[in-house]
């Protein structure tokens, strides 16, 4: 913060609108496959490995 005074609420819950973790995706997942590379059944054989 370049503020050093005491954080307000009201800076508070706007700093905090929309929450602050995202789930971002790291590959590209376009279309159906996609999709089923990283989910059922794609995903039991990197779990078997």
């Amino acid at each position: 913060m370049s503020n050093q005074g005491k954080v307000t609420k009201e800076e508070a819950l706007e700093y905090h609108i929309g929450g602050k973790i995202a789930i971002e995706v790291k590959t590209v997942c376009d279309t159906a496959r996609d999709l089923s590379m990283a989910y059922s059944p794609g995903v039991a054989h990197p779990c078997l490995e």
